[in-house]
């Protein structure tokens, strides 16, 4: 947890205990690359917007509902003019679309 989040927790009475070395050693860490950020942030933002289907067979992801989207980037100061952060999000819900797929095998 960094500091920030910490701090916001200790603002509303949450004492945090803080996370050993060899906690933080075992989760996974990625680099995101700059170019990369902005989308990444808007696509985490959403991820409770996804459409579904639920079938006697179980649930199915259809896709991310596209006006959360824009509600997302505009709560998150996302700007988007020539629509690169859009892209780069359609990029993420059709992997994500795939390995829900391959879950379900």
């Amino acid at each position: 947890m960094d500091e920030e989040l910490a701090a916001d927790f200790g603002a509303m009475g949450a004492e945090i205990a803080p996370s050993s070395a060899s906690a933080a050693a075992d989760r996974d860490v990625y680099e995101v690359w700059p170019c990369n950020w902005e989308a990444l942030r808007v696509f985490i933002g959403c991820q409770t917007q996804w459409r579904m289907l639920a079938t006697p067979a179980g649930l199915y992801h259809l896709g991310l509902d596209y006006p959360a989207i824009d509600v997302v980037m505009r709560r998150l100061r996302v700007s988007d003019p020539d629509g690169h952060v859009f892209d780069q999000i359609q990029d993420m819900e059709a992997a994500a679309l795939s390995a829900f797929a391959e879950g379900r095998q």
